[in-house]
């Protein structure tokens, strides 16, 4: 499955910013959902102590295609392609942002991709407070 970023930045480039001034919206990021269908994200990207984070948020009615929540293997095979780094090197969080519903199912979530021995996602939730101090 083919997955490519749009724009041309270093795995120390900060990519906020261009999609708004929520601070987790960086770059459009394009890749191959389900069935090669065009989907998209926003990716922030920074490397901090040596590791590649990247924090992609899911655009909802922006995206035609996939989640990234769903394509997260593939999306983590080709940053490790595009920034030339180890899979094994990147740490992938997506973020659902919330929908002000009063709802708390609808409510900003945070989850950590962990690849398993089995190939299989597993997912760690983690704070807005954890996700800044990683990304410092």
């Amino acid at each position: 499955m083919t997955t490519s970023g749009t724009g041309g930045s270093g795995a120390g480039a900060n990519d906020r910013g261009t999609l708004g001034a929520d601070r987790w919206l960086g770059r459009v990021y394009e890749f191959a959902g389900q069935w090669g269908v065009p989907s998209r994200c926003s990716l922030f990207t920074t490397v901090r102590e040596g590791r590649f984070v990247a924090v992609a948020t899911e655009l909802y009615g922006e995206n035609p295609g996939s989640s990234v929540t769903s394509m997260a293997s593939s999306v983590v095979a080709a940053l490790a392609v595009e920034h030339g780094i180890a899979e094994d090197q990147i740490t992938l969080i997506v973020r659902c942002p919330g929908r002000g519903s009063k709802l708390s199912c609808y409510d900003e979530t945070f989850d950590r991709y962990v690849r398993d021995p089995n190939e299989r996602p597993r997912w760690e939730r983690m704070t807005s407070d954890e996700v800044a101090t990683l990304v410092g």
